[in-house]
């Protein structure tokens, strides 16, 4: 069957006033002559071109410029691109998605991984896995993008990076996240007891659902620890809250493990003192009736 645009070449010769060169009716092509005007089996997408290929190189240049990496593809990318086995034509726009989330996600970590180095970058979104190789040219590091292709579980015995959804992986760092309010959430620039702090830690402690107010703990800083803060839910939405870093959270815990263990030290020696201020209350009430008791004769 024949495509919409085939369809156009073959009868370009149909002129204006609707009669065909070559014979037929006024009115349109005769019996017989109708053919196809859309192939449904046609993909939606058209094949990329060398020149779309080169544009998303730029791009891709561009980014990782600043991690000193210039990217390059082989023949064979381009031809692997377009190849039917990808079943849905990969695109420009996936391609320029899927150097721009890696370098979001990897960059750092693929310009540490020096010459010779392999692996796979693979968007878990569109199902797009793309091995590339490091080489090391003229002092420059090579990002040389060896093939393409669109297959879901992509198998491969070397490092695998890959990423999900930019948006949603955005979105699990708010405070709140599909509707649910993070355990730990982190409050920027905000103002306690009259005075402002750059970051304070929190631990979620309960949500009144009736108040939709939302109470947490202070778990950092330490001059803090343990005071209560009540937020309501809406303003959790904001930017200035947001989940806390999961790379700090190691960090946070020691500290609070910290200050837990000093105000129990505290608890402690203040008992001990409580202890001994009453044992010598107890004695001197003991000594004041002893003085005004009188013996017995």
């Amino acid at each position: 069957m024949k495509t919409f645009l085939t369809y156009i070449d073959e009868y370009a010769n149909y002129d204006a006033l609707g009669t065909y060169a070559t014979g037929g009716a006024s009115t349109g092509p005769g019996m017989g002559q109708y053919v196809p005007i859309a192939d449904l089996n046609a993909q939606s997408e058209k094949q990329i071109k060398k020149s779309d290929l080169d544009q998303v190189e730029k791009y891709a240049d561009r980014i990782f410029a600043s991690l000193g990496i210039d990217v390059e593809f082989t023949r064979h990318f381009l031809d692997r691109v377009n190849d039917k086995r990808n079943v849905k034509q990969i695109t420009p726009a996936e391609l320029t998605r899927l150097f721009k989330q890696s370098y979001k996600k990897y960059g750092k970590k693929i310009a540490q991984l020096g010459p010779d180095a392999e692996a796979v970058i693979n968007d878990m979104k569109t199902d797009i896995n793309m091995p590339f190789v490091l080489n090391l040219k003229g002092g420059e590091l090579e990002l040389i993008a060896k093939t393409v292709m669109r297959k879901k579980d992509f198998k491969t015995s070397g490092p695998k990076m890959s990423f999900e959804n930019f948006i949603n992986e955005k979105r699990a760092k708010q405070a709140v996240a599909g509707g649910k309010v993070q355990k730990l959430v982190t409050a920027f620039g905000y103002s306690f007891n009259g005075k402002n702090y750059k970051e304070i830690d929190m631990e979620l402690v309960g949500i009144d659902n009736s108040s939709k107010i939302v109470t947490f703990n202070i778990i950092h800083p330490a001059e803090i620890f343990g005071y209560e803060i009540k937020i309501p839910f809406k303003n959790l939405r904001r930017g200035r809250y947001m989940a806390t870093d999961t790379s700090k959270i190691n960090e946070v815990e020691t500290e609070v493990q910290k200050v837990r263990a000093d105000h129990k030290k505290d608890r402690e020696q203040n008992k001990i003192k409580r202890d001994r201020e009453l044992d010598r209350a107890r004695t001197r009430d003991t000594a004041r009736k002893n003085l005004t008791t009188k013996p017995k004769v």
